[in-house]
């Protein structure tokens, strides 16, 4: 029998697991008091010095323009905005992107 995790733990262990992400690809990563995690559904969004970081966990497919427009409303976006994701959701952003 499988039980389903609490939804504020789930969400702290998708913090954590982009903590760790982050960390291992830029650096020190999310972390002290300058970094704020927000709420993300499906997944998790933190920010730090005006960087924002967002993990898709759920039906990232599916994702991607909630993620857009989360980070639009929090003035993330700008002419220099990267994207960063695994070979299997690449076809997705460029659909995406193509879109804009």
């Amino acid at each position: 029998m499988t039980t389903a995790l609490d939804p504020e733990r789930r969400a702290s262990l998708l913090g954590a697991k982009l903590a760790a992400l982050v960390g291992r690809g830029w650096g020190p990563g999310p972390s002290g008091p300058a970094a704020t995690t927000a709420p993300f559904p499906g997944g998790a969004a933190v920010q730090r010095a005006g960087v924002a970081w967002i993990l898709l966990e759920d039906q990232p497919e599916r994702s991607l323009g909630a993620s857009l427009a989360w980070a639009r409303q929090r003035e993330f976006l700008a002419p220099t905005e990267r994207f960063t994701f695994d070979e299997t959701f690449a076809p997705v952003l460029r659909r995406a992107l193509d879109t804009m």
